[in-house]
């Protein structure tokens, strides 16, 4: 607490958010807390304790206050809306164009009118808006009227399938909304700076497309110099991960600092001067914040603008600036003021990254001599920076992405250096073609630049061998990981064998967490009907063996989206396909055609065929024929209907049976085999 006071103060607005996050612990709870903490702060002041109490009382007041914080910024979504109403006219304003998917566009919109004049509840809402592609070009702050029905964001509907409803909701979006069309599109009349932006942007693009850039240059033109990642395909973000480089093709921290020190060269000649330097700063950061604007104050740019600030004020006012008392005042602001950003992968791995910069560049580069030639010193400097920058976001990104690239070294000794030539020529082709004075030569010779990248990424993704995939580790064996890495430093510092003991002790309580989860999957057995829509998807668990039964038209989809994320998670070793109907034996279970028999249990699979439902223990409704037949055996303790079932059958089935089990309604069926 002496040396870092605020690592001590974020540490406790860290345990206020998670504890409102995790419990959501009623508004007037939480003030009550705080009044307790200030009360046993006077306490301690007017009984003159030690200063630890004060600190342990100050560290109360700040965790209320970071609960608290986050209590106000994600108010309890209640159901004031009326969601069971049918497709609606709703007057809207876009306030964020995002990334779109194959078939529409999507945009974070606010509700301004509605075609129910009574209806105030959802005035000011925001909403994510999914609108059919269309050729209508759209910007931030445009107007317009569209037709659909509003609803929540769904739950995922399968085990470990990504959480868009979570992600959403940390952005403060719970509904959502279906548009195939527009109509009465505004512009807005002020001419705001933020629409002003955006069509600025939609132009550069155009005019990108109109002066024969490549595909892959004007990903990287856009993503480099705009901030707009939304052609950006899943193919090239897969190969730009692959090879260890998304950091290097995304508007990050890493780019602020490049933009930062092109600023800090142009502005030298201010050091001659008077106040010289002291003006170079405050202008440089006034641009750097000027570019968080450009692109939209993205929150990896406004962290490292952020922290940047803190550090040259710093100097400013003469102090010797300490990068942990940085990161940890600038984390401390950004979560008072934005407490949803500790649960963003981006806010992780950005202060992950520089604060094992800072804790182990230094004793890992004094394991290498230092050379007198310029280039092997920055060679062996580039090396141990971005090594431990990668085992720094190692644990997150794992946890996060499930895999890892063995590639990372070659990918940034090669590109990193070319990072800052591609994030100059991006800038300056933006403000040449903005200034319509760019010279069309340029062309080929940065197609030739940028495509000569991507092919040396391209070409490292191809040894696949080194992109170790499907690894997964819990939060603990993550906390395990990071604490580590952590004490690694003193080894590095001063090597002395009684420093191993943690070290030990840590490895071994990481392989006791891995060992107890091998046993548990190796030991789960289960059933899952999972949720498709077009077709039908069943599997049957043994251990770490997964037997899948389908039919379904998008196979591909199928296996990279509901399929893997199962076996990633669940650790599934081996897995076997096989037609819905056909016939197999695993070792605890026989199928038959239409017929499972497991653990003593039958179970029936429909098909649009049957014409009764026979006397089983539960029956598994899939592509069910339109018209279900009047009785239902008594003998059938459930019912389990996938998604591919007519809405009209379900309705049906509700009126008829108290068993039953919708996937649709509430996910995908799992049942465990004992």
């Amino acid at each position: 607490m002496k040396y870092h006071p605020f690592a001590y103060w974020l540490l406790a607005i860290v345990a206020g958010i998670w504890v409102s996050f995790e419990y959501f612990p009623k508004e007037e709870y939480i003030i009550y807390f705080i009044a307790f903490a200030l009360l046993l702060l006077l306490f301690i002041r007017l009984a003159k304790l030690k200063n630890g109490f004060i600190f342990f009382s100050g560290f109360l007041i700040v965790m209320g206050l970071g609960s608290l914080r986050f209590h106000q910024e994600n108010p309890d979504f209640n159901s004031e809306f009326d969601l069971s109403k049918q497709k609606s006219l709703y007057y809207i304003e876009v306030q964020d164009i995002l990334k779109p998917s194959e078939k529409y566009n999507k945009y974070d919109v606010k509700i301004i009118a509605s075609d129910y004049p009574n209806d105030t509840a959802l005035i000011n809402q925001d909403l994510l808006l999914y609108l059919k592609k269309q050729e209508i070009p759209i910007h931030a702050h445009d107007q317009f009227w569209i037709y659909g029905k509003i609803d929540e964001i769904p739950a995922p509907k399968n085990p470990h399938a990504f959480d868009y409803r979570a992600y959403m909701k940390n952005k403060k979006i719970y509904l959502q909304i279906f548009s195939d069309s527009l109509a009465g599109l505004e512009h807005p009349n002020n001419n705001l700076l933020a629409h002003r932006l955006s069509v600025f942007k939609q132009n550069i693009k155009n005019e990108l497309n109109t002066k024969g850039f490549s595909q892959t240059s004007k990903i990287f033109i856009s993503s480099l110099a705009l901030g707009d990642r939304s052609d950006v395909d899943k193919d090239f973000q897969e190969k730009l991960s692959s090879a260890g480089v998304m950091h290097l093709f995304a508007i990050s921290g890493l780019h602020v600092g490049i933009i930062f020190g092109f600023i800090m060269i142009l502005l030298y000649p201010l050091l001659y001067i008077r106040h010289g330097k002291v003006m170079r700063w405050a202008v440089a950061l006034v641009l750097i914040w000027i570019f968080a604007w450009f692109v939209g104050f993205s929150p990896s740019v406004t962290r490292a603008a952020f922290m940047i600030s803190i550090y040259y004020f710093t100097l400013t006012i003469q102090r010797n600036p300490n990068i942990y008392h940085t990161l940890a005042l600038s984390a401390l602001v950004l979560l008072f003021i934005q407490p949803n950003q500790l649960f963003e992968v981006g806010f992780q791995m950005s202060y992950s990254a520089v604060f094992f910069i800072a804790w182990l560049y230094q004793p890992v580069r004094q394991l290498f001599p230092h050379y007198r030639k310029p280039y092997k010193n920055y060679l062996f400097n580039l090396i141990c920076l971005t090594t431990v920058a990668q085992i720094g976001v190692l644990p997150i990104s794992v946890y996060y992405f499930n895999k890892f690239s063995g590639l990372f070294l070659l990918g940034n000794l090669v590109v990193l250096p070319f990072a800052s030539i591609m994030v100059a020529l991006s800038f300056v082709v933006v403000l040449t073609l903005a200034l319509n004075v760019f010279p069309d030569f340029l062309v080929d010779l940065i197609n030739y630049a940028f495509e000569k990248v991507y092919q040396y990424i391209d070409f490292l993704t191809s040894y696949e061998s080194f992109i170790f995939r499907d690894i997964t580790w819990n939060w603990l064996q993550v906390l395990l990981l990071i604490s580590l890495i952590i004490l690694v430093r003193p080894l590095f510092l001063q090597f002395k064998w009684r420093k191993l003991i943690p070290v030990f002790m840590i490895l071994l309580a990481f392989q006791a967490t891995r060992v107890y989860d091998d046993y548990t999957f190796n030991n789960k057995q289960e059933l899952i009907v999972f949720q498709q829509y077009k077709g039908s998807l069943i599997g049957i668990r043994e251990g770490k063996k997964l037997d899948i039964f389908w039919q379904v038209e998008d196979s591909t989809n199928v296996r990279n989206y509901i399929i893997n994320p199962y076996m990633t998670h669940e650790k599934i070793k081996h897995l076997d396909i096989h037609d819905l109907m056909s016939s197999h034996k695993g070792d605890n279970y026989i199928k038959f055609k239409n017929l499972i028999k497991l653990n003593e249990q039958v179970y029936y699979i429909s098909d649009n065929q049957f014409k009764e439902f026979p006397a089983v223990d539960a029956i598994i409704l899939t592509q069910a024929p339109y018209y279900l037949p009047d009785s239902i055996p008594s003998k059938i303790k459930r019912i389990i209907a996938d998604g591919s079932n007519y809405p009209s059958q379900i309705q049906y089935l509700k009126e008829k049976s108290d068993s039953l089990y919708y996937t649709n309604e509430s996910g995908a069926y799992l049942e465990a085999i004992q």
